[in-house]
């Protein structure tokens, strides 16, 4: 694990303990809140930005600013960012319908509706809970890690449990 990743998952960490009853005792994420959980994603691929082709389409010119629209507080960031893949679609010729435009799953075909309305004001909603599906696995083992490096008791080989 990065140091970075490391250091801001200790931080959320801490946090956690601090303030949710079901993640002091066990450290795992799937007890914690959809917001604490989206902001473990956050963390993660601001971290990781190499992830972010697995999850937004080939067209999306700054990951960094996908991230801010994605995890936003201002319904209307997310909103301006589907109209921007839209506009870069086009730019680029592909259809936002396309297995290769949308590689992370069936969910993404629904863009092409939200952008139409612009007022689908679940979407965003549903495109963090598959992102955080996507990657619940590596970030439950990564969140774990920190966890039990702070709060767990060592064993007789020296992990973390």
């Amino acid at each position: 694990m990065n140091k970075q990743l490391e250091n801001d998952l200790t931080a959320f960490v801490h946090t956690e303990v601090n303030t949710s009853k079901a993640f002091h005792s066990g450290g795992d994420l799937i007890d914690l809140s959809d917001d604490a959980k989206d902001e473990a994603c956050e963390i993660f691929l601001r971290n990781h930005i190499s992830w972010m082709p697995d999850i937004m389409p080939p067209c999306v010119d700054s990951y960094e600013a996908a991230l801010d629209a994605i995890y936003s507080d201002k319904p209307n960031e997310f909103y301006y960012l589907l109209h921007d893949i839209h506009r870069q679609a086009v730019a680029c010729g592909k259809k936002l319908h396309t297995e290769e435009m949308w590689d992370f799953g069936e969910l993404f075909f629904d863009v092409a509706d939200a952008v139409a309305s612009a007022h689908d004001t679940g979407f965003d909603y549903k495109l963090r809970d598959a992102i955080y599906l996507y990657l619940e696995s590596t970030l439950r083992e990564k969140v774990d890690e920190v966890w039990g490096y702070h709060y767990g008791e060592q064993d007789e080989y020296g992990r973390y449990a």
